[in-house]
Parts: structure tokens; sequence; C-alpha cells
């Protein structure tokens, strides 16, 4: 037997020695973690950083504050008035003022003042967007990816799903993977073959995994706070369809024109199923007491929300017919005629061209 001290000294180095190799390796699984951080692939940028497109709050720069770029085609080189012509013959827009533009431009703060008043709920559902593409203009696409990222709170955006469908563009593929790659809430999605808007929406809602699903077009960009009012309006009741209210940006110049809530329009079709911009009917109008009221209505923009599992597993929306990539939608299933479909006038959101 060892005498007392002696014991109680074994006892204390017996104690110290698991203390010690305890401190040694949780000294080691930190570092080992931090060179394995530094040893991670990075985002394989694939940007020049002198391209003025990736430029970022410089007020100077072409387009800044959604005002025009104007082009004198006269004074371009044949080799940029060939790109010129060639942005304009794939996209139907002016791609080459697009591409004086900043991905990242600031849009000018002409929100109605009523809009501006009005107070929503902290409790708020998360939304994945969803944004279908096919060979669309790369600061075009990119410019709505960042007016998504950059002016939706993080805490409401899940992820932003890019549907993929069957883009054969240089641009679209490993150029656009490497770019997105540095962004963890955007995922890209591939059609097998090309399946048009509505199937590759339902593709992308059939991944997605926020509480609401919103839609938007490729080709757009959203103001600062332009999803509060549309998550508000499902989260008051979630068996809404929000359609926003669509500003237009100028196809040759990209300049932002802002619609004040009182002019509002609503789409729909003529006896020829043609679509166009109708005013508020006058029995609507009499139903409202302010010019930012809900307009209830029954066919829906390319942009809109609702609730997850709403519009799949209830088959919300049939489509009948479509004309100039336009659809005209029919509720169905059981009550739908009490599925209130809503443009909401305090959403501003830029639309450049039809699909």
């Amino acid at each position: 037997m060892f005498p007392a001290r002696r014991r109680s000294l074994l006892l204390k180095i017996l104690l110290l020695v698991p203390a010690v190799w305890f401190c040694a390796l949780i000294y080691f699984t930190a570092t080992d973690s931090g060179r394995n951080d530094l040893n991670m692939p990075k985002p394989r940028f694939v940007v020049d950083p002198n391209d003025p497109i990736y430029r970022k709050g410089d007020a100077n720069q072409a387009g800044e504050k959604g005002k025009a770029v104007k082009v004198d085609k006269s004074k371009l080189t044949p080799e940029e008035k060939k790109k010129y012509d060639d942005g304009l013959t794939n996209n139907a827009f002016n791609q080459y003022a697009s591409d004086l533009i900043s991905i990242h431009r600031m849009l000018p703060d002409n929100v109605d003042e009523e809009c501006k008043t009005e107070v929503y709920s902290r409790n708020l559902p998360n939304t994945s967007v969803i944004v279908c593409f096919h060979n669309e203009a790369w600061s075009v696409l990119l410019r709505t990816v960042h007016s998504v990222l950059e002016r939706t709170p993080d805490h409401l955006l899940t992820e932003i799903i890019l549907v993929d469908d069957f883009s054969d563009m240089e641009h679209t593929k490993v150029a656009l993977e490497s770019y997105m790659s540095q962004f963890p809430k955007v995922r890209i999605l591939r059609m097998a073959k090309r399946e048009g808007l509505i199937r590759a929406r339902l593709r992308g809602a059939a991944i997605a995994k926020g509480t609401v699903l919103t839609y938007l077009d490729s080709h757009c960009e959203c103001m600062e706070g332009w999803i509060e009012p549309l998550l508000d309006r499902i989260y008051r009741d979630p068996t809404t369809v929000v359609c926003p209210v669509i500003d237009v940006i100028d196809d040759n110049t990209f300049e932002y024109h802002y619609s004040k809530a009182y002019f509002t329009n609503v789409g729909g079709f003529d006896w020829g199923l043609q679509f166009n911009w109708h005013a508020i009917p006058e029995r609507d109008r009499k139903n409202r007491s302010r010019a930012i009221d809900p307009v209830r209505y029954v066919r829906l923009g390319k942009k809109c929300m609702t609730p997850l599992g709403f519009g799949i597993a209830g088959a919300l929306f049939q489509l009948r017919n479509a004309v100039s990539t336009q659809c005209l939608d029919s509720p169905v299933g059981e009550d739908a005629e009490n599925k209130a479909i809503t443009p909401y006038p305090c959403h501003e959101q830029g639309g450049n061209q039809v699909w």
C-alpha cells in the first residue's frame, strides 16, 4: 500500500493525463479543421473584375437608379455593331445595353407613401424563389438573381431554384454553375429536354424546401422590400395566391418605369384570347377604400406566389389556352371559387419582356 500522500499524488497524475490528452485532441482537431477549411475548393469565379457589370456601388455607372442607357449604334465599331445586333436577335431586347449595367444596380426609391406605412407580421413564412430560363442573357439573368439575394431578408429566403429549360448557349452551362457556386442558397435544376414554362415550374416546385413558392421571370429586378407585402398576404390567408404589380423595364434602354398604385391594371383576355392589360373593373373599384388595396382577380401573371402544397396537391390551376406565351388559368377543385387571386400594388418588380 502507498502512503496517503503518494496515493493522493498518483491520483492527481492519473486525472491529469486524460485531461492533457483531451486538450491535445481538441487542439489538433481544431487545427486540422482549419487546414481543411483552407484546403477546401473555393468558388470558381468566372468574372472579370474590370467588367462594368460586376461593379457594385458606383453611382456614376450606366443605368444606376433605373436610368436609361442610350447607345448610339452609329458610333460603334463593326465588332460592337455585330455584338449589338446579335444581342437583339438572340433576346428580343437590347443585351448590349444590359451588359453596360451592373448586375447589382440600385433602383429608385419610388414606393407609394401609403405602402411605406404598412405594417407586416414578424412571423412571415419563408419562401423558395423559382426562376425558369432558356438561353437567358448572362447579365439579365444574374441581375435577376442578385436583386433577389440582395433585397430579400435572409431569414425569409430559403433558396433560389434556377430551372434551366434545356438551354444550349455556352454561358448557361459551366460558367453559370461556376458563378452560382458562390451562393449556397442558389440551386440549378437542369431539364433533360425542352419542357416549357409550366412544366419547368412544376419541376422546380417539386424540389422546393420553402413554405411558400415564389415564381419570377428570368429577366426582372426586384425592388427593396418586394417580398414582405406578398408573404404577409399569404400569412394572413394561406389560401391566397398573390400576384405582383409588374413595373416596366424598357427593352431598349433598360430604364425602370415605376407604376404608382392608383395606376394598377389587371391582365386579361379578349374574346380572341389575346392578352392585354385592363383597368380595374368599376365593380371592384367600389369595394376598395385605398389605392394600395389588393384586387380580387382570376387571371395570373407569370409571377405569382402560393403556399407550398396548395397549388400542387390541390391542382389549383388547369391550363386552358396559351396565346403569346400567356396562360388563361381557371381555378379547379373543391371550393375553388373561394380561393382568392390578388394582385397587390405594394409589391414592385420590373420585367422587361414576355417569355
